[in-house]
């Protein structure tokens, strides 16, 4: 039998004699989701242990502190891993005399009810708590008895057994901090808590603004965003405001989401998308670009997805990551800074005089300091040798570089065996068709290198496509010249173009070379490849710079 604890208060709070709370139409479960501390939890084995207490051993029914937010349905059945369970054999619990669980709600918010749902199995000493008291503070520290429930045995006694039950206290307090304060008979199992209230409004916050500049503009791709041109020129001006803990520092540029609004919430907030762009006044060999944002989840400043291009024409732009996602930690954490980063400096340098970072988030705004970039070092170089590489056709050398076709039959992704050279399951994939128009081979999926689990199927190709695949790690190396032209390909997506011209290959994101240029005879493939190619107006960084800077 599952239930929610949402259907469990329509119907068990009655029965469980404890009373019918009426939250307002406003009210929410401030904890949905969130962390918090509990006290020690029981322990059980070890052959000198007094009614099965052992410092050392195993956590009984433990608690990963997000058990009783989860919103997760429950069962009947103590043994199941919704359930929290307390006893007041800890020697802890003996000094004390309770157990507790402290909830942070992020901020100052008006209570209404705490409402959470026990276990009873009678046989096995399991009953709803004795006892609950809520204690409440604004700081953390100093807390005030705001409500207590007291279950006699005859209460206790006519709730069904082998069975959970709901109830609900009533609170009229305003507080950050709630402790409840649990004393049992024996073991307390506990499956849910909510407390219900209203968030206090936070307070909206302002970045200072400081004087344009013109190497740095943004662009609202989705929603509806508010911010001050004036203000952009700090997210290029060194200061990248790591060690800020609040909004207010001056390092930031603020974007309002109009999207938003405090009553509905983030779940209904409209995602909102900026692009920014940083010229750096000519082009360099860059190898890392960051974008620095600040996350208060009380102020409902989020963190954003990043994607990052660059470019050295300013129209051109050349995707270098494949998505920049928020780390766990930073996405737990409810006030932080976090350095959101495309890091190739262990590969091959970009030439760029443009870094463009898209930031998408949904929630009400979005703090940033800085978009900046690091310079290549010189061991990220390769040089460019202006000659073709030696192919294999059909089949990869490792490095190297191979191309497949129709006659090659059903190809195993999977494998990776450099005897047949066929190394497929580390590789650089990309399959193309050829456009008799374009003269090209329009790129239909590019799959990345999937370390260390590698692909997986197979592949059959049909007539005019190939399947060019880039066996290298990529990283910079005297004798792995490869690695320029994998470090390229990793970044073309559907309908972008590969040509294949008096020995080489090129890679074309969204525009084709004009016809002066010639995407050459393309219906016949030739198995070679430079490890500098030209890319639509940028380029892998080489000590002899190439052409198409």
């Amino acid at each position: 039998m599952k239930k929610t604890l949402a259907t469990l208060l329509v119907v068990a709070l009655v029965a469980s004699l404890c009373g019918v709370m009426f939250v307002s139409a406003e009210a929410t479960n401030l904890v949905a989701g969130k962390t918090y501390e509990i006290s020690e939890q029981y322990r059980m084995g070890g052959a000198d242990v007094n009614w099965g207490y052992d410092p050392n051993a195993p956590i009984s029914y433990p608690d990963d502190n997000y058990d009783l937010t989860d919103g997760a349905e429950l069962v009947a059945e103590y043994s199941d891993a919704c359930w929290v369970g307390f006893t007041k054999n800890t020697p802890e619990q003996i000094e004390r005399g309770y157990a507790y669980i402290n909830f942070d709600l992020g901020a100052a918010s008006d209570l209404e009810a705490l409402n959470y749902v026990s276990y009873k199995h009678k046989a096995n000493g399991i009953q709803p708590a004795h006892t609950i008291e809520v204690y409440v503070s604004n700081d953390g520290e100093n807390y005030e008895l705001a409500a207590t429930q007291n279950l006699d045995d005859e209460t206790v006694e006519a709730l069904e057994d082998l069975n959970y039950h709901s109830f609900s206290i009533d609170l009229d307090v305003t507080a950050q901090y709630v402790q409840m304060r649990i004393t049992s008979y024996g073991w307390a199992f506990f499956g849910e808590v909510e407390i219900m209230g209203t968030a206090a409004a936070s307070e909206e916050p302002e970045a200072p603004e400081t004087p344009a500049a013109a190497d740095v503009t943004a662009k609202v791709l989705d929603g509806s965003l508010a911010y001050s041109e004036d203000a952009l020129a700090k997210l290029a001006d060194g200061n990248d405001a790591a060690g800020a803990t609040a909004f207010g520092d001056a390092g930031f540029v603020s974007f309002e989401n109009k999207g938003f609004t405090h009553t509905d919430g983030v779940d209904a907030a409209v995602p909102a998308t900026v692009e920014l762009i940083r010229d750096l006044g000519s082009v360099q060999a860059i190898s890392k670009i960051t974008l620095n944002a600040f996350k208060d989840s009380n102020s409902m400043i989020a963190l954003p997805e990043v994607n990052f291009y660059v470019s050295v024409d300013g129209v051109n732009y050349y995707q270098i990551n494949s998505g920049n996602l928020v780390k766990a930690a930073d996405d737990a954490a409810e006030t932080t800074t976090a350095a959101l980063t495309a890091d190739f400096s262990a590969r091959i340098a970009v030439n760029a005089r443009y870094v463009k970072a898209v930031a998408s988030f949904k929630n009400g705004w979005l703090f940033l300091s800085e978009l900046g970039v690091t310079a290549a070092a010189e061991g990220n170089y390769v040089e460019d040798p202006g000659v073709g590489y030696a192919y294999t056709e059909h089949s990869v050398p490792n490095p190297g570089i191979g191309i497949f076709d129709s006659t090659d039959g059903e190809l195993d992704l999977s494998v990776n065996d450099g005897e047949t050279g066929k190394l497929f399951r580390n590789a650089q994939l990309i399959k193309a068709k050829y456009d008799a128009e374009t003269g090209a081979y329009v790129v239909i999926y590019s799959k990345v290198n999937p370390w260390p689990d590698g692909h997986s199927g197979t592949e059959t190709l049909g007539e005019g496509e190939i399947l060019l695949a880039i066996s290298t790690g990529g990283n910079v190396a005297a004798d792995n010249n490869f690695s320029g032209c994998k470090w390229i390909a990793r970044g073309l997506t559907e309908g972008d173009y590969i040509v294949l011209k008096d020995g080489t290959v090129s890679f074309y994101p969204d525009v084709l070379p004009s016809a002066e240029d010639g995407a050459g005879d393309a219906g016949v493939l030739v198995f070679a490849v430079l490890a500098v190619v030209a890319i639509a107006g940028c380029a892998v960084a080489t000590k002899i710079k190439s052409s198409a800077l």
